[in-house]
């Protein structure tokens, strides 16, 4: 599949495949963390999504259009009785898509993590340790995967995909941990008739993470960022699984390639753009 990318204003872009034209858009990012972006942005990013929607349906009547928005599970914490806090965070999950949807094939949304709405958890967030959470401090919630698919099903009504959803750790035995359970949920709501086209995993290779740099190690793969060279990362046998050719289909099951098929993608060598 070959593919092309350009931007069209803040926080929309379009990427033209083979198979048609995607275009994907992305509410714009809030300044800090915790703090809803501007809403003259929130309306003129849905403005020109909205704009270059009309464009390309236009010229191509079977383009395919796709959203791309951020979509923690958030749920009612401790000292919020009025609920103003969580009514804050879920304006702030869908005031872009809410914008929007009507004209969007496809709503696509990442999922990470769960967090409760409320001045502890959002003082909390990021600096907890522990086996439920990742590197990065977030809490590891396969069920709040499984709700946001039902939630964004019941307001929307659209096909859904999973654009994003991974973690940050150095343990492989917690990635396939993670990795299993969320894919699972993912299951289990396509079986409940939820219409979920696909779901892919961030990331394929260790990425540089504005706030982390390399630390956050996201990918199922390994690079050396003065090299790029890529390594396929020791994935864990699980315990059903006793020979190598078990842990292949495991991959398989996981996101639908070969083992090696992946180590021959990932692990041949990249342009360097670097002077």
């Amino acid at each position: 599949m070959r593919m092309s990318t350009s931007s069209i204003g803040a926080g929309v872009a379009i990427a033209v495949v083979s198979a048609g034209v995607l275009l994907a858009a992305r509410a714009p990012e809030p300044a800090a963390q915790q703090t809803a972006p501007a809403p003259a942005a929130v309306r003129a990013s849905a403005r020109q999504f909205r704009q270059a929607t009309a464009i390309i349906k236009r010229h191509r009547p079977d383009a395919v259009v796709m959203s791309v928005q951020a979509l923690p599970w958030w749920s009612n914490g401790f000292l919020d009785p009025t609920r103003a806090a969580y009514n804050g965070m879920m304006r702030m999950n869908f005031d872009h898509l809410d914008k929007i949807w009507d004209v969007c094939d496809v709503i696509g949304f990442n999922y990470y993590y769960s967090q409760k709405a409320g001045p502890i958890a959002a003082l909390g967030l990021g600096s907890h340790r522990g086996p439920n959470f990742t590197e990065m401090g977030w809490d590891i919630d396969p069920a709040g995967l499984y709700k946001q698919i039902r939630l964004v099903d019941k307001r929307y009504g659209k096909p859904m995909m999973i654009t994003e959803n991974g973690i940050a750790t150095a343990d492989e035995d917690q990635r396939r941990r993670y990795l299993e359970a969320h894919i699972a949920a993912v299951q289990q709501a396509r079986e409940d008739g939820h219409d979920v086209r696909g779901y892919f995993v961030w990331s394929l290779v260790d990425n540089y993470e504005w706030h982390y740099g390399y630390q956050a190690k996201f990918g199922l793969a390994t690079m050396n960022p003065e090299t790029l060279d890529r390594d396929l990362k020791p994935y864990p046998l699980p315990r059903a699984a006793a020979t190598d050719d078990d842990a292949i289909r495991v991959w398989q099951s996981v996101d639908g390639l070969d083992r090696r098929l992946v180590e021959k993608m990932i692990c041949k060598p990249v342009v360097s753009y670097r002077t």
